[in-house]
């Protein structure tokens, strides 16, 4: 006989069974209640039969990317697909709003990876934009807000929640929607606050122009991340010992499908930031 606490240890056990039992059938596959996915597989074998049988041979033996793309998780933005890059061709990171952050473990690991053992000669930082973000006070809709936000880096395009357009600015939209406590995202959210933060006064000299504020905004995101990659060991390492990689921000708008290479200026501005962030420049005084 179960004492009263076995009892309440079975109850919970059979309740969190059936909770995620009821996603499956007597087979096992998924419920159809809860949606199939045939669709992947039926897509997968079409993909299959397109293909000369050499191409899977020659893509089980070994991979040699020639770029490392940093993009956004953005279920509308496929590196291979807006690059018309073939499979092989690059190596892929993706996370809300393409951010590089010095201490997360997974992009760190793809990024030596990369470097050090496929030997990219490339790396690209990529941001999207522009989308339609819906601007309301349901917690939901703030959250799909803040989504939006980081993985566009902030380009939004107003409307109400009748989507009659409406005009708002950017700091009421900032104290207004990035100010709430969602959770992990709100931790990730910093990092592109930190962007808007450091780069406040250019933002806010272009003046009521919100598009314009936004869409340097998107590409001031793009820098700061390439910059970061460059504050890394794994790619000064890499550099000092090969000269490689080279380091692209572009930038890819959802809107008509153009990719964009940033005009960015690497070598000055992290060789202002030598006392900072070089890891290597000590050697060289040291051999002079």
């Amino acid at each position: 006989m179960l004492s009263r606490a076995g009892v309440r240890v079975a109850s919970r056990r059979a309740r969190f069974s059936k909770l995620i039992g009821a996603q499956f059938d007597e087979s096992g596959g998924f419920s159809k209640e809860f949606g199939g996915f045939n669709e992947i597989f039926e897509g997968n074998r079409r993909w299959i039969e397109s293909r000369d049988p050499s191409f899977f041979a020659m893509h089980a033996e070994s991979q040699a990317p020639r770029y490392l793309w940093i993009g956004c998780s953005d279920s509308r933005v496929s590196a291979q697909n807006i690059t018309g890059l073939t499979t092989g061709q690059v190596f892929v990171h993706r996370n809300i709003a393409n951010t590089v952050i010095v201490t997360d473990t997974s992009m760190l690991s793809v990024l030596e990876y990369a470097v050090c053992a496929l030997k990219v000669p490339h790396i690209i930082g990529e941001s999207s934009g522009p989308v339609y973000a819906c601007a309301s006070s349901d917690h939901n809709d703030r959250r799909q807000f803040a989504v939006t936000m980081a993985a566009e880096a902030c380009r939004p395009l107003w409307r109400r929640q009748a989507l009659t357009r409406r005009r708002t600015g950017c700091s009421s939209l900032t104290e207004s929607h990035w100010q709430h406590d969602e959770g992990t995202l709100s931790n990730w959210l910093c990092n592109i606050r930190d962007v808007h933060r450091v780069h406040r006064k250019e933002i806010e000299a272009i003046g009521d122009d919100r598009e314009l504020q936004v869409r340097r905004l998107v590409e001031l995101n793009v820098k700061e991340q390439c910059i970061n990659l460059l504050k890394t060991a794994t790619v000064q390492r890499s550099l000092r010992e090969t000269g490689m990689p080279h380091v692209h921000g572009m930038v890819y708008d959802i809107q008509d499908g153009v990719l964009k290479e940033l005009q960015i200026d690497f070598r000055s501005i992290m060789g202002n930031l030598a006392d900072v962030y070089s890891l290597y420049a000590h050697m060289h005084e040291t051999n002079e």
